[in-house]
């Protein structure tokens, strides 16, 4: 069976605000963002674009960055 390519196209960026950070969507899909006060949550997948190297997309396995003493997945 052949695998699939998974394609992500950015639709805006994220950036700190303060305290806080604030998700900016560019002008083109604001349209596709129906009633967002409606909700309580947003689920925003990211990419770490400083990140974006093959070294990077190499590591299959991390250790998780805010959980003290927790063994590498």
């Amino acid at each position: 069976m052949r695998q699939a390519e998974l394609r992500i196209r950015p639709i805006g960026v994220v950036r700190r605000e303060g305290d806080t950070g604030v998700v900016h969507i560019d002008p083109g899909f604001r349209d596709a963002m129906l009633e967002p006060e409606e909700f309580s949550h947003v689920h925003v997948a990211w990419w770490a674009d400083r990140y974006d190297n093959d070294e990077a997309r190499s590591i299959l396995r991390c250790k998780p960055p805010h959980a003290t003493g927790a063994p590498e997945r």
